[in-house]
């Protein structure tokens, strides 16, 4: 008798936003709560066994659980649940879980957070393949990509997709990284929990090529190009030049210098016509 009276104050409270299906002989199997709206409401939804809650975005609001074993799947969270039984629900059904707003700690067992599934520890010189889950959500998903170096916590954005893989091109001083991804769902924008990858070694360097032709000799003039050394400017090769990311080149002749090139963490390609 108290699951029946359960099911009816919940109806009644939130009277024109549940969908309830009640098939005999049990009434409290088979109630759905589903595609609601709320917004900053603590959610008095008694909630008995077995109510199927889905599809639902919840701004500042929360359903109160006092039974247990409800499936609860593609949710919006801003807050969390409350109640006596609120860890003691399904909170990943068929593949699904839910979306928790990015400072909430997604309870236990829940599914829906995105996982990166690559790429995996170990040393990486070539452009990265990023992939990952899907973020459960009632709603399109849109995720942020950042790379994160290990060392100083200093982030980089990458770019934004809706897909769940990118292959993103990295320029970067050698050291270790991890990639890190915040997917969030439009309308007033709601970032949700983010996921981050396995710790990883970047060994790549930008490779700077260079077709030079001075267009002022003077007599005695000089190039210099880092991690080469300077040299005569007619003995220039054509060569391709392993540098570091921050590139400086430069040619003078006579105390003056006739030209200076910088470029961080792009490759270039240089030509002047003589």
């Amino acid at each position: 008798m108290r699951a029946i009276t359960v099911l009816i104050m919940a109806a009644v409270l939130i009277a024109g936003c549940v969908e309830i299906e009640m098939p005999p002989p049990v009434p409290s199997y088979g109630t759905i709560i589903v595609a609601n709206n709320f917004t900053n409401t603590t959610i008095a939804m008694y909630i008995a066994s077995n109510v199927t809650i889905r599809d639902n975005i919840m701004i500042n609001s929360t359903p109160f659980f006092e039974s247990e074993n409800s499936p609860v799947y593609r949710n919006i969270f801003t807050l969390l649940p409350l109640g006596p039984n609120s860890d003691n629900q399904i909170y990943c059904y068929n593949g699904q879980g839910n979306f928790y707003e990015e400072s909430l700690t997604p309870i236990t067992g829940d599914c829906g957070p995105s996982n990166i599934t690559a790429p995996i520890a170990g040393n990486y010189t070539e452009n990265i393949t990023i992939i990952w889950t899907a973020q459960s959500s009632p709603l399109p998903v849109t995720y942020d990509i950042y790379v994160k170096n290990v060392a100083t916590g200093q982030y980089r954005f990458l770019t934004s997709t809706s897909s769940l893989s990118q292959t993103v091109v990295l320029t970067m001083l050698k050291g270790y990284y991890q990639i890190e991804l915040v997917p969030w769902v439009s309308g007033s924008r709601i970032n949700g929990t983010h996921a981050i990858s396995a710790e990883f070694g970047w060994t790549g360097m930008p490779s700077i090529q260079v077709s030079l032709k001075l267009n002022k000799c003077v007599p005695g003039m000089k190039v210099y190009i880092p991690g080469v050394g300077e040299m005569a400017a007619s003995s220039v090769p054509n060569q391709t030049w392993y540098t570091p990311p921050q590139f400086w080149l430069a040619a003078y002749g006579d105390g003056l210098v006739w030209s200076l090139v910088f470029s961080q963490l792009k490759p270039i390609y240089i030509a002047t016509e003589s």
